[in-house]
């Protein structure tokens, strides 16, 4: 199997600028006709949450920013997920079929720049498909 062009890719993104550059680099690897997924993940709500909130709700908020941020990738698909990252993204990877999930990692320094961050390390053991770590 090629490494390039993947029908189906999926891109976890955080909302900082080494996601949205991992989710322009996917884009150079879909191929035609292919799905690109987008997926944000929300913690669920804590005991301390004030009381009123919604977790619809903040579902929903996202998945509108989520679409605002990413207008400019025409026919990307998006999702909004609650639990942990590293698990989530292997299920939607599983659900959808993705060949590929491309993702960064964050640098860091000292003991921490020694292995991946902890999302990226789950989502390389978890995943059912191969996973692109964009430094």
């Amino acid at each position: 199997m090629s490494f390039l062009p993947k029908k189906t890719i999926l891109v976890p993104l955080d909302f900082s600028e080494e996601s949205l550059a991992a989710l322009g680099q996917a884009t150079e690897m879909i191929a035609e006709g292919g799905a690109l997924h987008a997926l944000h993940v929300l913690n669920h709500l804590h005991a301390e949450a004030p009381p009123g909130v919604d977790e619809a709700k903040r579902v929903a908020q996202l998945e509108d920013k989520l679409k605002r941020r990413t207008a400019a990738f025409k026919g990307l698909i998006c999702h909004v997920r609650v639990g942990a990252p590293g698990p989530e993204i292997a299920k939607l990877a599983e659900a959808i079929g993705a060949d590929l999930v491309v993702m960064p990692t964050h640098s860091r320094t000292g003991l921490a720049s020694l292995g991946l961050g902890s999302v990226a390390e789950q989502v390389v053991r978890l995943a059912p498909c191969s996973v692109l770590i964009i430094r």
